[in-house]
């Protein structure tokens, strides 16, 4: 008796570990595949594990939800939606909560919004208690970030990453997101921190491109400007090698960001350009073209580029589409209150600001706030939101990029109301998080104003004489050679 028990187990232990590796190890990489390249071949390719004979069947529920996965990913919405409610028709699993996620975002991409949301309701109200649900955590965790509760999304997904089921095939996807709520957190060290160690993961193709993104994004952040550079390039050579153009358009649109910010204009919309040919969906290039062209003072190209943005867009997720329309209007916003058009500039932020909830992008509505106020002639609501703009951004330490751009808007609104103190104190702020060389010239004409508001004329001289040597061909040189004619 004892010995058939011992066959039975050896039996029953055989078939475990084949169907775990025919079914969980050989499909995830398969459906890796599909990320880096042919995703038709991929979906074939699971689906031919199905007909595979199973004896315990615990390993095809989880192909399957592959499956569901890849042909979301391929835009086959409907065929996805098909695949996931019948894995959901069947006892609960493991995979039940990503199967309801996948299963929401299908059903987000075909308009049926309500039935996405309560999909996503019921994933949050599965069970946490488990000591081991790596995927349900991570499920959790994504929904989590689409409602920009990024604090908890990043303690999920930490949670998830630590469990010992993650290793089997999560943890490259893990890492990324981590980095991603890191960097929606302010986080630039944290990312880079887990955007490198993907890169250590060895993970090829997609992920490996999207690691050094998110990496040459928060280098750029805190102003190792050569480091972004080479990670954008290393993401282009990436998607060459996979022949990935909508990824090539993202590495060339993020080096064009980084050319901005060193002061490398014409490189900028040269590369910004090339990626919206490569791919016209690259929204990312857009915005950093707008940046650009609003250094140059090109405000008509600015304003084109970003409206070009919105209709470009192909978002199906209502929280992505009301984000990228929020920071369109903070765009315009930003236009009209260049042009001294600032009471348009408050509608416009009225549109984006309730969007936002995180606290970068909370205080930096609230700056750019008191800066449009302050042009409106709205001094003590100007004054309040100067006030609480500038705590917001000390919240903030950690991300010098978010507190560069909301120091900048907080000496503006101070200068437009008389508060040149206050001014030379925000502008002192901005140069200890080292601006980036495109925008020193508007750092230096900032003290300038401010110490020309003060009445000191020999100060003012120097600071607009700083900015002149920096040489960066930008609209605050044009400013600046102005200024030198009145003192």
């Amino acid at each position: 008796m004892h010995s058939w028990y011992i066959v039975f187990l050896t039996v029953l232990l055989i078939v475990a570990a084949y169907e775990f590796i025919v079914f969980v190890v050989y499909a995830a990489r398969i459906a890796d595949t599909g990320v880096d390249g042919d995703h038709a071949l991929a979906i074939q390719r699971l689906q031919n594990l199905l007909r595979l004979p199973s004896l315990l069947g615990f390993g095809k529920d989880h192909v399957q939800l592959l499956i569901g996965d890849r042909l979301l990913f391929s835009r086959r919405y409907e065929e996805a939606i098909v695949v996931l409610k019948d894995l959901l028709m069947r006892a609960p699993s493991r995979d039940t909560g990503r199967a309801r996620e996948l299963l929401a975002d299908a059903l987000d991409a075909v308009g049926r919004h309500p039935q996405a949301e309560s999909e996503r309701q019921m994933v949050l109200r599965l069970a946490t208690e488990e000591p081991s649900n790596a995927v349900l955590w991570m499920s959790q965790a994504n929904i989590a970030a689409r409602q920009q509760r990024y604090q908890d999304a990043y303690k999920l997904y930490e949670r998830a990453y630590h469990d010992p089921f993650s290793r089997l095939g999560l943890r490259p996807q893990l890492v990324g997101k981590l980095a991603l709520a890191a960097m929606n957190l302010g986080h630039p060290h944290d990312t880079i921190r887990w955007a490198e160690m993907g890169l250590k993961l060895g993970s090829g193709g997609a992920l490996k491109g999207v690691y050094h993104r998110q990496a040459g994004t928060s280098y750029s952040n805190i102003g190792d400007l050569d480091a972004a550079a080479k990670h954008f390039n290393e993401a282009y050579a990436v998607a060459q090698g996979s022949n990935d153009s909508s990824a090539a358009a993202q590495s060339l649109a993020g080096l064009s960001g980084v050319q901005r910010n060193m002061g490398q204009f014409d490189a900028a919309i040269e590369n910004g350009r090339k990626a919206l040919n490569l791919s016209s969906f690259a929204r990312v290039a857009n915005i950093y073209l707008f940046e650009t062209y609003m250094t140059l003072g090109r405000y008509d190209e600015a304003r084109d580029t970003i409206l070009y943005s919105g209709e470009s867009s192909t978002l199906t997720i209502p929280s992505n589409e009301k984000r990228s329309a929020a920071a369109m209007h903070l765009a315009l916003g930003r236009i009209h209150a260049e042009t001294g058009h600032f009471d348009a500039a408050l509608a416009e932020l009225s549109l984006a600001s309730p969007v936002f909830t995180e606290l970068k992008m909370a205080a930096y509505c609230k700056c750019m706030a008191a800066w449009f106020q302050a042009g409106a002639g709205a001094k003590e609501t100007a004054l309040t939101s100067m006030q609480e703009g500038a705590q917001m951004a000390e919240r903030l330490s950690d991300s010098p990029g978010s507190q560069r751009d909301d120091y900048s808007m907080l000496a503006r609104a101070a200068l437009l109301l008389g508060e040149y103190d206050s001014a030379l104190g925000y502008a002192g702020r901005l140069f200890a998080r080292h601006p980036h060389p495109a925008d020193l010239p508007q750092a230096h004409y900032l003290v300038g104003e401010a110490r020309r508001g003060l009445g000191d004329a020999d100060a003012a001289r120097a600071a607009y004489q700083a900015g002149w040597a920096t040489g960066i061909r930008s609209v605050w040189m044009e400013r600046i050679r102005e200024r030198f004619g009145e003192i």
